[in-house]
């Protein structure tokens, strides 16, 4: 899905609930759309200076989609991105919607609707 979202210029972030899962999302949709230049993983673990950095980076629209953990979630402006993507539910509500937050229309997609 988020390959296709960035394929679309649609600047994406999108939400796994591990490390391994968003790196292995980064790297799969990487490979499908040979282009990672515009495309980062972001998590726990990388260095303050690599997070605002990646951070500026989708703000500024020079990355179209980021593939993170909630480390990306809380309090982190980003800018508005035209689509959020939660892989799984993240456990509370207001997880949710602190994920779902910097979308424009920041609402999911009722079950049925054709946004699964």
């Amino acid at each position: 899905m988020l390959g296709e979202l960035v394929s679309r210029d649609l600047r994406t972030l999108l939400f796994a609930k591990s490390r391994k899962a968003a790196e292995l999302i980064h790297r799969f949709t990487a490979d499908r759309l040979g282009d990672a230049g515009r495309l980062s993983p972001y998590r726990a673990g990388y260095t303050p200076a690599q997070r605002r950095e990646i951070e500026q980076r989708l703000s500024a629209g020079e990355l179209l989609g980021v593939s993170a953990t909630n480390a990306l979630e809380l309090g982190i402006d980003v800018g508005l991105l035209d689509a959020v993507v939660s892989v799984g539910f993240p456990g509370t509500v207001s997880s949710l919607r602190q994920q779902l937050g910097p979308c424009g229309s920041a609402r999911p997609w009722p079950r049925g609707s054709g946004g699964e």
